[in-house]
């Protein structure tokens, strides 16, 4: 079944204004995996991206490769491959609700 949880991580440019009330993920500047479905959401769309949709008690890792400028995500330590890839120089942490 779709877990019972709304998180989404991943991460955003600097820029992103995290006090304006937009999420990240409902924006240009946001690439975000979402627990509840697995998909990459990014300009308030979703693709699906994971093969493994985490469940309670799992670990969700986070996993930017500057040098690359990809981003992966991680589920209890099994790769889910890279999510993005050509990310922009400046990147923040996030977590959507």
């Amino acid at each position: 079944g779709t877990p019972e949880t709304y998180i989404q991580i991943g991460v955003c440019r600097g820029t992103h204004d995290v006090e304006g009330g937009t999420p990240a993920y409902q924006s240009d500047s946001g690439w975000c995996f979402s627990c509840h479905n697995g998909n990459l959401l990014h300009f308030d769309t979703g693709s699906k991206y994971s093969r493994r949709l985490p469940r309670i008690g799992d670990l969700v890792g986070l996993q930017v490769d500057m040098d690359l400028r990809s981003l992966q995500m991680f589920v209890n330590g099994e790769p889910q491959g890279v999510m993005v890839d050509g990310l922009p120089g400046t990147l923040y942490f996030v977590v959507d609700g």
